[in-house]
């Protein structure tokens, strides 16, 4: 995916609500709207560096995707941000903090036929039902058709993606409701997707929320296929890299 062009370097102040930033840019301080609802305590400390897209500068995909590309949630001209908050700067590397795209990077890499356990699905829809909500992708195919959730990564320790990092009822919901379709004899498949580079393994974070790593395992067990990719990322490009294991 590539990232918006031109991004604004600013230095986090604070965060005023699970959705925004306060910033310091050109000297004076501005709100940006933050696409994450996590915690982020590792990312978000008082003076880190945070790269900033221009309201209505959009990631957009290297290979046509399927879909049309997701529309910001409001028009540059109602909303009450003038920027979207891309990425943070972690010593020498970087982490993008839009929770919006696994979706999309997996989406990219199946068009780009870089994931090689999705190679025998030929269509892909975008949030296909799934409990009394909706999942993230459905694949289909001569062999049948697969419903995947994806689960976004920032939160790293020794080499660990934790997901996640923050209770999330809505998250155990999405894998019983996987569970359900794989009880039934379907196919279900839960991803994570680590957006940094510093990680050689994923596994649940029982210590912010013990009921979803339970959940994770129990799914685990009736057949549920859980996945982890880590990704590339630079100030102008995020990508779908390596296939990592997960611990559980």
């Amino acid at each position: 995916m590539h990232l918006p062009a031109a991004l604004l370097s600013a230095t986090f102040l604070r965060r005023p609500n699970r959705f925004s930033v306060a910033v310091s840019l050109g000297g004076a301080e501005v709100v940006a709207h933050l696409p994450n609802s996590g915690r982020l305590r590792e990312l978000l400390a008082p003076g880190r560096r945070v790269y900033l897209a221009a309201a209505g500068q959009r990631t957009t995909p290297e290979t046509p995707l399927p879909w049309s590309h997701p529309q910001t949630p409001t028009s540059p001209g109602h909303r009450k941000t003038q920027y979207d908050a891309v990425l943070v700067k972690l010593g020498a590397a970087f982490v993008s903090c839009d929770a919006r795209l696994p979706p999309l990077l997996i989406a990219e890499a199946w068009a780009q036929r870089r994931l090689p356990l999705l190679t025998s699905y030929t269509t892909l829809l975008r949030e296909p039902p799934l409990g009394h909500g909706r999942a993230d992708l459905l694949f289909s195919g001569p062999t049948g058709s697969l419903v995947v959730e994806t689960k976004p990564i920032t939160l790293v320790e020794g080499g660990i993606g934790f997901f996640p990092d923050a209770p999330t009822t809505r998250g155990t919901r999405h894998l019983q409701a996987l569970g359900e379709i794989a009880r039934s004899g379907g196919k279900a498949a839960a991803i994570f997707v680590v957006q940094r580079e510093d990680t050689e393994a994923v596994a649940p974070n029982d210590a912010a929320d013990p009921a979803f790593g339970h959940a994770l395992r129990e799914v685990a067990k009736i057949g549920v296929t859980l996945l982890a990719y880590r990704c590339h990322v630079t100030q102008r490009a995020i990508r779908l890299a390596d296939v990592l294991p997960v611990h559980l």
